[in-house]
């Protein structure tokens, strides 16, 4: 008789669900997405900032005018958040952080939001230009 005893250690992650929904004329197209790390909205190539509003379950948070923003997993905390001044986060915590990329303005700092919070960010009415999206680094 043979007897084995493996034991593995396994660590949970949170992982963001993502919905897009991107606006054409006549035209709405959604994709779904699972996020480890982080989602970026940012200028692109585009030399000018980004103008997002950020909205937290239909509430407006922010108007961001900067190159971007970060919304991080705990998980993706010690990546470009964290390079973006934001905070870390323990991997056990359920949240999202919500870090901007060299804003225009110093009165918006990074946030740590519950993962509760229904996050929309789009471009503001009066945005020059749209936003360019990367999922965890891609």
């Amino acid at each position: 008789v043979i007897s084995t005893d493996i034991r593995h250690n396994a660590t949970m992650r949170t992982r963001f669900a993502l919905s897009i929904a991107r606006h054409a004329e006549n035209d709405v197209s959604a994709e779904q997405h699972q996020v480890l790390n982080d989602i970026v909205l940012e200028r692109g190539v585009d030399p000018g900032l980004s103008n997002l509003e950020v909205y937290c379950d239909d509430v407006m948070l922010t108007q961001v005018q900067a190159d971007g923003v970060v919304v991080a997993t705990p998980t993706g905390s010690t990546a470009y958040s964290l390079s973006a001044n934001g905070s870390m986060c323990h991997p056990a915590v359920r949240a999202m952080l919500l870090t901007p990329i060299c804003p225009h303005s110093l009165s918006f700092r990074p946030v740590v939001l519950p993962e509760s919070c229904s996050l929309t960010i789009r471009p503001a009415a009066n945005a020059r230009r749209g936003a360019s999206l990367r999922i965890d680094g891609r």
